[in-house]
Formats: structure tokens, sequence, C-alpha cells
């Protein structure tokens, strides 16, 4: 892409987003999600300089702190202002990402299909509209990737070194971005000749990232600050690797499952095009068609399966969509976590969209392994080329990122980080025509509509919500510990104050009185004394936020 059209669609990617942000209104002075424990560990940082993570973290966070913890020590601490920082985070992501897809790829057509596809994605603005660490740890992780990829196109020192730091950076934020230098290596020693120089590059930056890792959680341990929950997720990955259990097993064939649907939902509107311009200079031989007809069964089998076995039609694992829209809503008579998908038309029309989501993703397996095929000849010939080396980095990235969190949990969150690198792996498909882009929008526009309503809506409510918090708190001076204002809320104020059901059943959030209850529903035992009303874009409404009291 010439440099005149790379500032062309840069500033047209910025301009969109603007104009997302401005619909969307990020301003509002509550947490989102699990953000309420980071953004706690700032504000104690930015008022005290003392340093402390609640038990509830269990990641580094290291790199996500001192951004926000430097902006809140200039301007003093504000969810608002640590939310504009992640979309500032996001912003130098999107032109990140559309630099790593113009890398090695000159279509025009693909990068601006495949930038639109991510900003555009439910993921990246329900996420970019908080201060929870996935914005911030991708955006370390692809410009690791990137100087990783420069490294090999010219080695150059300097390249190595941004790498090595980017990554250190990516994985004091969340351990799993380990996967960045154990996907270098493995790819650099696939390229090069094995040798003692070669395998002391390659191993370097894994390394230096366990000895970091290693340090810092000695380090919370001699302070006695180390988290309850930290690493949570990694021992019990380790546990199901080394002792191999029944429940690993249906964990990893449940959530890599959730992952191909997910995923192929999400990269709908780039997957079904590139596949359709590759079909019509490509014919596949007999072999290789019987291949990929089992490969379909295969993964249609997996998808009609767990619709079957769990009877749970919704093709994702939550913490973003859920049946009730984007958003985890965790409130007394409303909790998005427990809603399932009940009608008819709901469970068809949840199938189709799991068997659609299937069906794109396949298309980009088909496209993985053609290209493999084509690694594998450029091999046998000693004719590896950048373009050979930024495809199975980033293949690699993603196989070894989503199957360990598979043998645990892998929410769709999660899968915001392996989006990006899905996108620059096709990228590097042979494709001489340009994409569709009608086609494309076409296919983009109903994901565009839902993202921007959806997150639209959770704002909304949640906006809505903690005014009638504020009504509660500020002016009829009622203490937070009467008070059942919902998750984020509780944990606020209350976080190891009340009682904690860690089974996530019934009210388990933090509540020590509930006199006063903020919900949508109605409540049995509960009068309303007063409604907040908010808009509701997915379906055009206007619904309440009510204030109850306990009736004596």
């Amino acid at each position: 892409m010439e440099t005149k059209t790379f500032r062309t669609v840069s500033l047209g990617s910025l301009l969109l987003f603007a104009f997302i942000c401005f619909l969307l209104n990020p301003i509002g002075e509550f947490p989102l999600n699990d953000d309420w424990a980071f953004s706690r560990s700032v504000k104690t940082f930015s008022e005290t300089g003392e340093i402390r993570y609640p038990d509830w973290s269990s990641i580094p966070f290291v790199s996500q702190f001192i951004i926000g913890g430097a902006f809140c020590k200039v301007f003093g601490f504000s969810f608002t202002l640590l939310r504009i920082v992640t979309l500032l985070t996001f912003c130098f992501l999107t032109i990140l990402l559309l630099k790593s897809l113009c890398f090695v790829n000159t279509k025009r057509s693909f990068a601006v299909i495949g930038l639109l596809t991510f900003i555009l994605c439910p993921l990246s603005l329900n996420l970019s509209f908080s201060f929870m660490p996935d914005v911030y740890v991708l955006l370390f992780s692809l410009l690791s990737a990137f100087f990783f990829w420069r490294f090999f196109s010219s080695d150059k020192k300097i390249f190595f070194i941004g790498a090595l730091v980017f990554s250190v950076a990516a994985s004091l934020s969340r351990q799993s971005a380990i996967v960045l230098p154990l996907a270098f290596a493995l790819t650099f020693l696939f390229h090069k000749t094995i040798n003692l120089k070669n395998i002391f590059i390659a191993a370097l930056p894994l390394l230096l990232n366990l000895l970091a890792l290693f340090l810092f959680e000695k380090l919370l341990l001699a302070t006695n600050k180390l988290p309850a929950n930290y690493n949570i997720q990694l021992h019990t990955i380790t546990t199901s690797l080394f002792h191999p259990n029944p429940s690993a097993l249906k964990n990893l064939l449940y959530y890599s499952q959730t992952a191909y649907v997910s995923i192929g939902i999400l990269l709908f509107p780039v997957s079904v095009p590139l596949f359709l311009s590759w079909k019509k200079e490509n014919s596949p031989n007999q072999n290789a068609k019987t291949l990929y007809a089992v490969l379909l069964l295969l993964l249609l089998c997996g998808t009609v399966f767990k619709i079957l076995l769990t009877q749970n039609y919704f093709p994702f694992a939550g913490n973003v969509f859920y049946p009730s829209g984007i958003g985890p809503v965790i409130l007394n008579g409303f909790d998005s976590q427990q809603f399932s998908v009940e009608s008819l038309s709901g469970k068809i029309l949840c199938s189709f969209i799991s068997l659609a989501g299937t069906l794109s993703f396949f298309f980009i397996l088909v496209l993985y392994i053609q290209q493999l095929k084509i690694i594998s000849k450029n091999k046998k010939q000693k004719e590896i080329s950048l373009k050979d080396f930024v495809f199975i980095f980033s293949l690699l990235t993603c196989v070894l990122y989503v199957l360990p969190l598979s043998l645990s949990f892998i929410n769709d969150r999660y899968l915001l980080f392996v989006l990006p690198f899905i996108l620059i792996a096709l990228s590097c498909i042979e494709i001489k025509s340009q994409l569709n882009l009608k086609l494309s929008l076409a296919l983009l526009l109903p994901i565009a509509w839902f993202s921007v309503c959806g997150t639209h809506d959770y704002l909304s409510l949640n906006r809505a919500r903690w005014q009638a918090l504020n009504y509660l708190t500020n002016e009829k001076k009622i203490s937070a510990i009467e008070i059942d204002g919902g998750f984020e809320f509780n944990a606020w104020y209350l976080y190891g104050k009340a009682p904690y059901n860690p089974n996530h059943t019934g009210k388990w959030w933090w509540v020590q009185n509930d006199n006063y209850v903020v919900t949508p529903a109605d409540l049995p035992t509960y009068t309303t004394i007063k409604t907040i009303p908010f808009s509701s874009w997915k379906d055009f409404s206007k619904k309440d936020i009510k204030i109850l009291c306990k009736t004596p």
C-alpha cells in the first residue's frame, strides 16, 4: 500500500472510530466488568503512591498499570479518564494493525476490510470502552510481533531489542502473551539453520519473558502483595497437562468448539469474500477436496454435538456476548450470565449463526492449509520468504494461545487477542484479484450494527444504574453496606468486607444488606421508590432502572 493511501486509510479509520466514540459517549464515573479491580489499583497508586493488587486480580497488570497510573497521577483518578486512555490505546492499535496487514500484502481491499472488521467487532468496541487489560495486552503483543518480523527481514539488532522490550511488556500485562516469544522461537528455528547462534537468538526472548514473570511473582510474594487469584488459570492449565482428567478433555472440546465458531462469526466479512476470490483462481485436486469435505464434516459435527449435548444454543462462551446483549450485566433480578436461549425462533437463529460461523472458520482453515502447502514447497526449495515467516508466526501464536486456554476456560473476551493474528495470517494468502468490497460490507453491516447498538445499550444501562446508585449514596446518604447495586458497585465498595459466594450462585457479589436494590426488574417484597430511564438502540425502546426499597 502506498504511503498516501496508508495515511488516507489510517485517517479514515480514526475518524470512523472517533465518530463511534461520539455516538456512544465514553463519559461516566463507573467501572465496567472486571475493570473495577484494575481501576482500584490505579486509584490507590494515584492517591497514596502505594502499589497494591486486590485478590481478584490474576494477571501481572504491570504495563497497563504504568500507563493508567501515569495519567491519573497527572490528571487525578477518574473512570472516564481510564476509559479515554484505553480508547486512545485502541487508536494506536488500529494503526499498528493496518501497518501489519500491509507489511506483506499490498492489496488495499483486504487491508481496509480487515481493519474495519476488527474496529467494528463487538469485542473491540466493548473492551475499548473499559479499562480491561485486553486492548493493552494486544497492543504490546502486536508491537512485539511487528518488531520480530522486522528483525527477521533485516537482521538488525535494534528490531530484536524492540521485540524483547515489547514482548516483556505484553507478558507483564497478561501471562498468556508468553506465546509471542514461543511462537518466534519455533518459527525462527523452522526458517533458519540450526546452530548455537540461532538457538540463542530463538531462546533469548522466551527465557527473558519467563525470567520477568518469575521475578515479578517473587517480588509480589516478598512484599506480601501477591493476589490470591494470581496465576489461577495457569495452575489449572498445568494441572490439566500433567494430570489429565475427563474434565480437562471436556473443557478442551467445549471451549475449542466455541472458539472456532466465535472466530468464524466475527471474521465472516473477511473469510467469505477471501475464500471466494481464492476459489476463482484455484482448483484443488480430488485428494484435497476429500480432505476438505472430511474437515468440514468434523467441524459441523462438533457444532451440532455441542448444541445437542449441552442444550446450549448460544454460540459464544460469555463475558462480552450474552443472549441479553453485549456486556455482563450482573444485578439482582437481571443476571446476563444466567440468560439462555429459550424460544424456538431464538434457537433456530442461534443454530444458524453457529453453522455460519463454522462454515466461515472452515474457509479460513482451507486457506491456511493451502498456504502451508506452499510454504512446505518453498522450504524444500530453500526459498522461505518474509511472508512465510509472518504466516507461520501468526498461525503458531493463535494455536499456542487458544489450545492451552481451552483446557481451563476461554471466554469470548480472550479471542480479541487472536483476531489480528488471524487477519495477518490471511493477508499472507496469495490472491491476485481485489476482494469483493460490496460483499464484505454487506456482511459487515449487521455485525457493525449489533456492535454499536449493543455497546451503546451496555453503557446506557450502566449510566442509568450508577445515576440511581449515586442518588442513593449522595442524595439520600444511604451507606453502600445497605445497597445491592450489582457486581461492580458492591465489588468497588465492599470487596473483602461483605459475604462472597465463589460458586457464583444467588447474590454472590459481596452483598451485606439488601435494604435497597438497583435493578431493571421488579422484585417481591420490594417497593419502587424511583426510576431512571435509559434508551435501547438494539430494539428501539425506552427502559428503566428501578430503585427498590425493602417493604417493612
